[in-house]
């Protein structure tokens, strides 16, 4: 059947209506989810937002997003919206195996009526859901998640939402990545600020000419010093050997050595220090982690003391061996003047 040229204008004019009206939604939907995202740094906020916004777009009412298991590939429902809890119990977890037929992993989309969905077809069927998109997110062709959109109204999505759904998710790629990245950094952050504030040895920044610029709270628990003050002080203030700080430091930047901190109370604590040259906040600083030493020093005074109680004893003890009985007065009086002097006393009887 020949067109006519009118017939032909006219349906490049409808095409291109539709064409413009669908490309002017993509990009409200696009400005939308970028002002959303723009203020999100939490990762399952940004999918919650996500969802909202493509749940918007007709026909599409409910879904869910997957994430894969970074070493599994097994899928975990993060997010969802107008699905029951009965259901969202029985999908939240898809094996890898499951998927591996519908090519997902290559960024080829699924679309399907329920009832041909073959993965939870009589759940989804009991749901009440119609049409179902499975839109796979790339990123440097690794799949980093899994867009399950549904209708509970229609039976089909069409051609233009599919194509509006393809290119968001070909977008959303970067944005996960980032706030991927972002989760991952703060939780970096949150473990190191942990192991700073709970170890027991203190770590002090400084400049390298000793002024205080950072410290852990055993600082403040060993040396009695409020923070305000110790924030003023500078590490002459701290230790009477503050040089050692800086003058022992090798070609390396680095050095271990033994001084005394000064607590407020005017007491000395030994301390084994490490103090490494570094970088803090675009400047050169010392970073100095100090072990209190006092039980290993007491511990290892004490082995010290009991060895030489046994060499005493052996030695005592050697010199009455053998001997005759017109020397024993003699070595009495001599092991009691060793037992004097290794006891610091006048006498011993």
């Amino acid at each position: 059947m020949a067109f006519s040229l009118l017939q032909l204008i006219i349906f490049f004019m409808e095409v291109n209506k539709v064409y413009t009206e669908h490309s002017h939604e993509l990009l409200l939907i696009q400005k939308d989810l970028s002002i959303l995202l723009a203020s999100t740094s939490n990762l399952e906020e940004a999918f919650q937002k996500i969802l909202d916004v493509l749940c918007q777009i007709s026909p599409l009412d409910s879904g869910g997003i997957y994430l894969p298991d970074e070493i599994t590939g097994d899928l975990s429902l993060k997010v969802w919206k107008k699905l029951s809890s009965e259901f969202i119990k029985k999908v939240s977890f898809v094996k890898k195996s499951d998927i591996q037929h519908l090519s997902l992993e290559k960024g080829i989309p699924v679309y399907n009526h329920a009832g041909q969905y073959d993965i939870f077809r009589d759940l989804t069927v009991s749901e009440g859901l119609h049409a179902i998109c499975i839109v796979p997110v790339l990123y440097e062709k690794k799949l980093i998640a899994l867009l399950n959109l549904a209708s509970h109204k229609y039976d089909d999505v069409s051609d233009n939402i599919r194509h509006i759904i393809e290119t968001i998710a070909s977008q959303l790629g970067s944005v996960i990545i980032r706030l991927k990245n972002d989760k991952l950094l703060k939780e970096s952050q949150q473990n190191l600020q942990m192991l700073f504030d709970t170890m027991d040895d203190f770590l002090i920044i400084s400049d390298l000419k000793g002024n205080v610029i950072h410290f852990n709270p055993s600082l403040e628990r060993m040396s009695g010093y409020p923070s305000e003050e110790l924030l003023s002080m500078n590490l002459s203030d701290l230790f009477k050997e503050q040089e050692a700080f800086i003058s022992p430091l090798g070609s390396n930047g680095k050095s271990i050595f033994h001084i005394s901190l000064m607590t407020k109370k005017g007491a000395f604590i030994p301390v084994e220090t490490k103090t490494t040259k570094g970088t803090w906040n675009n400047r050169p600083a010392l970073f100095s982690i100090s072990r209190d030493m006092t039980d290993r020093i007491s511990f290892e005074d004490s082995i010290k003391h009991r060895l030489s109680i046994e060499e005493l004893v052996t030695d005592i003890s050697t010199a009455f061996i053998n001997i005759t009985s017109s020397e024993i007065d003699r070595e009495i009086n001599i092991s009691l003047e060793k037992i004097g002097k290794f006891f610091d006393v006048d006498r011993a009887f």
